[in-house]
């Protein structure tokens, strides 16, 4: 793996990170410092990944980073608990 690979990945989780945090501060309520940590450490990924990889690359990863964790982690979490479920004798 050479190291545009290699930087592709960590900007990928990275991205899925911040999104998994918005999503759960939304949820849980905003605490002040979370968000201005947040807000700085996005603005500051998303430059700094729009320099080195592209701007319609980071968009793309941001799709499909929304994808991932909003439509498949639930649908997986389902069917985890579903197969947990089957397994516990009577």
């Amino acid at each position: 793996m050479d190291y545009q690979h290699g930087l592709d990945y960590i900007l990928l989780f990275l991205i899925m990170g911040y999104i998994t945090l918005f999503l759960k501060e939304s949820k849980s309520g905003w605490n002040i410092t979370t968000k201005c940590i947040l807000y700085t450490a996005t603005a500051e990924t998303a430059i700094i990944s729009g320099i080195f990889i592209g701007f319609s690359t980071l968009f793309v990863y941001i799709i499909f980073s929304l994808i991932a964790i909003v439509v498949c982690l639930p649908v997986l979490r389902i069917f985890v608990e579903r197969r947990r479920r089957r397994r516990i004798p009577d």
